[in-house]
């Protein structure tokens, strides 16, 4: 790991703490939000977490009683969790703007040192980094801080199965573990359970894929109506790109789905030589060479085309 941490200590100095992870957050920033606010408490702080809403399969961690889906104060220190841009922080914008300091600390390789202080470099997760935060400011990792950061190591890496996952994730896995967290239970339940909302709406994405490319490119959709028609919500979306990546011969699949009316996710996967990475950042999104999306607006029928023709350009 790259990252220089000096200036972390100065962490200590403020008492009105906000974290907050990005927009529509995974594992990796909602574990991350945790552990950090955990690691605080230690530090004698009571920081806020902003999560708009906390999907059901992370509400496991101990700390996430600390979320707040409604901010309208001021605070000393914003910090920035697993987020590459500004832009992520959307809801909770105007507080990042008017905090007296603001620190990033984040993975992707997309980042753009948007705060007065940046701690982003390479990594499997925030979630590994926020453990090296934990030995930088000299608190002990109990075992709700561990799972915490468990759970956002094994959701950005997917259980260790991409090519972010390297010797020094293992390591802090292994330190991770000697505080007898419950591994098993965290990896059932973020891997292996869904609600019956969940698995009815990857039924209807799995009917809508379709393949590509000589069965390189897998794609599939969800409309807003979709999410409406099935009683779901835009988090139980989660999963589903991955699902369709495992489709045998797939170099790459493309979700895309309608939060709002006329306002369309994009998410990408692939596997090595593809960089999709960026793809997204064709449509001022970001993320990781083979794992990474955005945020654009328009009608699913216009930007369907516009997408694939975007991939399409990857096989030439």
């Amino acid at each position: 790991m790259d990252i220089d941490f000096t200036g972390i200590q100065e962490i200590k100095n403020y008492n009105k703490i906000l974290i907050s992870g990005h927009k529509n957050p995974d594992g990796d920033s909602i574990g991350s939000c945790v552990a950090l606010a955990l690691i605080l408490k230690k530090l004698g702080k009571t920081p806020d977490i902003y999560i708009k809403e906390l999907p059901a399969q992370y509400k496991m961690l101990v700390g996430t009683e600390m979320y707040k889906n409604v901010i309208d104060e001021h605070y000393d220190l914003f910090i920035a969790l697993d987020s590459g841009g500004e832009e992520m922080l959307e809801e909770v914008g105007k507080q990042f703007k008017s905090a007296t300091m603001t620190y990033n600390i984040d993975h992707h390789i997309s980042n753009t040192k948007y705060a007065m202080k940046n701690y982003a470099g390479e990594s499997s997760s925030t979630g590994e980094i926020i453990f090296h935060v934990a030995k930088e400011l000299g608190v002990e990792i109990d075992r709700d801080i561990a799972s915490g950061i468990f759970l956002a190591i094994i959701s950005d890496t997917g259980l260790y199965q991409y090519n972010n996952t390297k010797s020094g994730t293992y390591e802090v896995v292994a330190e991770l573990m000697k505080t007898d967290i419950d591994s098993g239970k965290i990896i059932r339940e973020l891997f292996f359970e869904r609600t019956y909302e969940q698995t009815k709406l990857l039924g209807r994405a799995l009917n809508n894929m379709e393949l590509l490319f000589d069965g390189q490119v897998a794609y599939t959709t969800i409309s807003f109506k979709d999410l409406k028609d099935l009683n779901a919500k835009t988090n139980d979306t989660s999963g589903i790109i991955n699902t369709i990546m495992q489709t045998r011969g797939v170099k790459i699949s493309v979700f895309m789905y309608e939060p709002a009316p006329n306002n369309i996710k994009v998410s990408f996967r692939s596997v090595e030589p593809y960089n999709v990475c960026e793809l997204a950042q064709q449509l001022e999104g970001g993320g990781h060479i083979l794992a990474s999306g955005a945020m654009t607006k328009g009608k699913m029928e216009e930007i369907r085309p516009m997408i694939l023709k975007l991939v399409a350009e990857m096989f030439k």
